[in-house]
């Protein structure tokens, strides 16, 4: 807000604009990296900048004349063009930040809501301005403050609306159901007359991407569910590293064949030993000897649930804890809270609101499949949204909420809505970072 200190006549004694022009950037910097989301690409974050610096300038411009006392009129005139600039600026980034986000789909529920009561007050803080600018040309030497103070209110008013808008997922209002149905064959995934068949271990994983990208009215023989995991090596040093912090002395990994699983285990066994951390390997539930202080299950989907299924029958579970690989996020593999201590690695917030779109959509459009790591990436495939590499992972472990009650959540659907059953995702741990 302070950058349009610039702009305003200043005596000898005053204080240097461009300090006021710094801190004013400082801050828009410091909200810009807030507001953004982990894993959201470069774009997005230029935009949100741009967006809020334009916000600042014109705020923080209404605000001054607000404030100022002597020569308000000389300061308004100053101000115009730099205050008309930050509206199309902030107009233009503000479309294209909604275009980002939603892929241009048309919108539904609260976020349409939200986004209509916004731009609504856009347009009375615009009409504050207009008259105004009609005072000051019919007065040069007038200028209301009334007038000001209440373009001034109505921003107000705008940013706490935008800091609501925030947190809600941007949902399409439209598009076709998809369909998941399982059988001993495999899993179908339908849309229309598109149907799609996975079968195998990761039939259910590769569903999972399969009706993510058909929400995303893409076609998912151009995006294929992969097994691949090009950050597998610095997962398992990550892994290692975190578990040496923690002062685990035992852990044993349960893994796969994939190339994923290959990767990571290795990476993680050659680190954890370095470290002191002693280190047992097998390929299924059934080879575990003794949990250890630690599980670590790097694994496909199938003999994950397996392993989750025999640590709750487990006499003596994991006194540490089950940790789980980022593919793994899926309340077919992790349930709900319950008895096992999981925590599951990911390099996003799962309820950030890119998540929270995605989440939004299956439970909209896709009841049946179920929410997971792969499905937000063919999601976000699908609707071509850019994104960075990871630099950090964070450890979540489901976490038990309460729904509304009833007379608060009728036209709320729950099911499938959720990354676990019943439940939601909470932080354990602080960034991990990733040694790339």
């Amino acid at each position: 807000m302070l950058l349009a200190s610039v702009w305003a006549p200043r005596g000898p004694r005053s204080a240097s604009p461009l300090w006021d022009a710094a801190l004013g950037l400082a801050l828009v910097v410091a909200v810009a990296l807030l507001r953004g989301e982990r894993g959201s690409g470069p774009l997005a974050f230029v935009l949100i900048l741009v967006h809020l610096a334009a916000a600042a300038v014109w705020l923080g411009g209404v605000l001054e004349l607000v404030l100022r006392r002597e020569d308000r009129w000389a300061t308004a005139r100053r101000f115009g063009p730099v205050g008309l600039g930050a509206v199309v600026v902030l107009v233009a980034t503000g479309a294209w930040n909604v275009q980002v986000h939603t892929g241009g789909r048309p919108l539904a529920g609260s976020y349409e809501h939200v986004l209509g009561l916004k731009l609504a007050l856009v347009v009375i803080a615009l009409g504050f301005a207009a008259a105004a600018h009609r005072q000051l040309r019919a007065r040069p030497r007038a200028l209301s403050r009334s007038l000001v103070s209440g373009e001034a209110a109505v921003l107000g008013t705008v940013v706490a609306v935008a800091a609501v808008l925030t947190a809600l997922p941007a949902a399409a209002a439209t598009g076709a159901k998809v369909g998941v149905t399982s059988s001993r064959n495999g899993v179908t995934v339908t849309s229309g007359h598109a149907s799609y068949r996975t079968s195998g271990p990761d039939a259910e994983e590769c569903a999972s991407h399969a009706a993510a990208v058909l929400l995303a009215s893409a076609d998912p023989r151009l995006l294929p569910c992969s097994l691949s995991e090009p950050d597998a090596p610095q997962l398992g040093a990550a892994f290692a590293r975190y578990f040496s912090d923690l002062r685990i002395s035992s852990a044993v990994v349960i893994a796969d064949d994939s190339p994923r699983s290959r990767a990571m285990t290795e990476r993680f066994v050659s680190d954890a030993r370095t470290r002191g951390i002693a280190v047992d390997v097998v390929h299924a539930a059934s080879e575990v000897h003794s949990w250890s202080d630690a599980a670590v299950v790097t694994s496909g989907w199938a003999t994950a649930k397996d392993v989750v299924s025999a640590i709750e029958a487990a006499p003596a579970p994991p006194v540490r804890g089950v940790f789980l690989a980022p593919w793994l996020l899926s309340s077919e593999v992790i349930g709900g809270p319950g008895r096992v201590q999981l925590a599951v690695a990911l390099p996003f917030d799962p309820s950030a609101s890119t998540a929270g779109a995605y989440l939004d959509q299956l439970a909209r459009r896709a009841p049946r499949a179920k929410a997971s790591t792969a499905g937000l990436e063919g999601w976000l495939a699908g609707r071509r949204t850019p994104t960075q590499t990871a630099t950090a992972i964070q450890f979540f472990t489901p976490a038990r909420i309460a729904f509304l009650p009833p007379s608060l959540s009728e036209g709320h659907e729950h099911a499938g809505a959720g990354w676990v059953d019943g439940g939601q995702m909470a932080a354990v741990s602080g960034l991990v970072r990733l040694d790339l």
